[in-house]
């Protein structure tokens, strides 16, 4: 542990990196809180902290921080780490606010729980706009539903957002992106439900200047103040001083966790080594450890580092791990649909072996080249027409027109490979590519064409890809409804969701694969359909 004197240093450091970043983006010091966070460091660090006049302090572990509360006085404790609903209680009169409220089943069980104490919490809902698998988090499509219902908690005030950047210290846009969608994402909110977000709780030591760029309100930092962890050191040292056998079997099983943490950081240093006594001693540990092993490998294969992400593959298909049809079933009953990982474990289920980084490496490229015609300030439609010459004229993309049926045509690595698919598949890799430049559009189901939509400006307008990206104004649109008008069917032209999209793209198989007489793969994709509408159902009757 550092000595306060230190402390002191590091904190004056820290404060001049966030001047800083406050000058670039022409905003006031004071506007950006600084939250110290202590996990997993001794209560000498609160008081470095209180000493210095911080009255809040970040915890990620409920238990670790309840073993804190006798030592310190005069403290608001934040938890930011995730709060399993079954320690609800455990959180309420203890906490004064709880940063990573994810779940409609988190929210109730907190409202109850608070309910019971008598006492009220402020919270943040926690968004993964950065859609990374190892992050928790609601998807932004899943944000309006949970305010609501937080709204109408007793005992809860909303204060705020939060979210993780996801790990990509050589590519600074990665963490920028991911905060300007959650910036973005809290104007919707507060316009729609006329309410006051002022929170923004974005950033940590190593991406604190992405964050404050996009509005950061709070920014979470613990190393940068007390040090990098030495967590085995600091867990041994609180095993020596463990006041119960409850505590002392929490402190073995965070140490066990810690020591994991470190063998997976060692494995991805070891990644690229292609000494065969290297490779076969990490397929060992892998090996030892599955579950834990596939994710950590599925995480770095969607990193920016395309060798790693190369080594991660083949080691996957190597030890047989991939299960595309069980992957895809599983992301549905989750209900954390994503577009672009949902379409992805959706190709999988056919091409299980598809090395999803050369695909994400292209769109990425397609985004790149939009931004550099770019010429800002500019309007949504004018950002589309630039989208529409980079895919439909300088990579050529267009419709499927002489082999509408394939089933080729539905799988979006094909579609990206043979630059034609369908209106949904060309509608996704348009929204895919949008999603990357921070351009919100949405995908829109009409009953006989899928296209895209935009609401971002001050009159809507829709995108038809399957016409080399053509706009139709809301009153050209009646030509698409069939035999109905706008003002009958307006309801059509609003956006669909993720789970929507999906399933019509799954349905489209179902049809496909029958035409070319494949039963087994036709009645495989019934089988994903009929689990989307399950859910669907279960969730409508709740």
């Amino acid at each position: 542990m550092i000595s306060e004197g230190e402390f002191r240093e590091n904190l004056q450091r820290l404060r001049d990196r966030v001047a800083e970043a406050c000058s670039f983006a022409n905003r006031k010091e004071e506007d950006v809180q600084i939250l110290p966070v202590t996990k997993n460091w001794p209560v000498s660090a609160i008081h470095y902290a209180q000493n210095a006049g911080f009255s809040r302090v970040g915890e990620n572990r409920v238990q670790e921080a309840l073993g804190k509360f006798e030592d310190v006085s005069d403290m608001n404790w934040d938890l930011i780490g995730h709060l399993q609903s079954n320690k609800a209680k455990l959180v309420a009169g203890a906490f004064s606010r709880v940063q990573t409220v994810d779940s409609l089943k988190l929210l109730n069980k907190l409202n109850d729980a608070l309910k019971r104490a008598g006492k009220e919490i402020g919270i943040f809902i926690q968004v993964n706009t950065g859609e990374d698998p190892a992050k928790s988090g609601i998807f932004e499509d899943e944000c309006e539903k949970l305010i609501e219902q937080a709204l109408g908690c007793s005992n809860i005030r909303t204060e705020g957002l939060m979210t993780i950047a996801p790990y990509a210290p050589q590519d600074p846009s990665v963490a920028r992106d991911a905060f300007s969608r959650l910036r973005l994402l809290r104007d919707r909110m507060v316009q729609q439900f006329n309410i006051s977000l002022n929170e923004l709780s974005m950033g940590m030591t190593g991406d604190l200047k992405e964050a404050v760029l996009e509005g950061s309100t709070m920014i979470r930092v613990g190393s940068a103040l007390f040090g990098e962890r030495t967590y085995s050191f600091c867990i041994r040292s609180r095993l020596a001083q463990s006041k119960g056998r409850r505590e002392y079997k929490l402190l073995m099983k965070m140490l066990s966790k810690v020591e994991k943490e470190k063998l997976w950081t060692n494995i991805r240093r070891l990644l690229d080594d292609e000494n065969p006594i290297v490779r076969q001693a990490i397929i060992r540990e892998l090996k030892s450890y599955p579950d834990e092993g596939i994710f950590f490998l599925e995480r770095v294969i969607r990193e920016p580092n395309n060798l790693l992400a190369k080594h991660a593959h083949s080691l996957i298909e190597e030890l047989g791990w991939v299960d595309g049809v069980g992957a895809f079933l599983q992301f549905i009953r989750s209900q954390r649909y994503e577009l672009e990982t949902g379409w992805f474990l959706l190709d999988r289920t056919i091409f299980p072996t598809l090395d999803i980084s050369i695909s994400t490496l292209f769109l990425n490229q397609l985004a790149d080249r939009v931004r550099e015609l770019l010429t800002p300030p500019q309007s949504a439609k004018d950002i589309c027409s630039v989208i529409n010459r980079v895919l439909f004229h300088e990579f050529g993309f267009r419709g499927a027109t002489k082999d509408f049926a394939d089933p080729q045509n539905s799988f979006l690595h094909r579609v990206l490979e043979r630059r034609k698919g369908l209106p949904i598949t060309l509608s996704v890799l348009y929204l895919l590519v949008a999603r990357r430049i921070s351009l919100e559009l949405e995908p829109i189901g009409l009953p006989g064409r899928f296209m895209v939509g935009c609401f971002s400006d001050r009159k809507p307008f829709y995108i038809d890809v399957w016409a080399g990206g053509k706009f139709f104004e809301i009153e050209e649109m009646e030509g698409f409804l069939e035999d109905s008008s706008v003002e009958s069917s307006g309801a059509s032209l609003l956006p669909v969701t993720v789970a929507e999209t999906l399933t019509r793209g799954c349905r489209n198989l179902v049809q496909q694969y029958a035409k070319f007489g494949d039963q087994t793969n036709s009645e495989l994709f019934l089988k994903f359909v009929t689990e989307f509408e399950r859910i669907y159902q279960r969730e409508a009757n709740a």
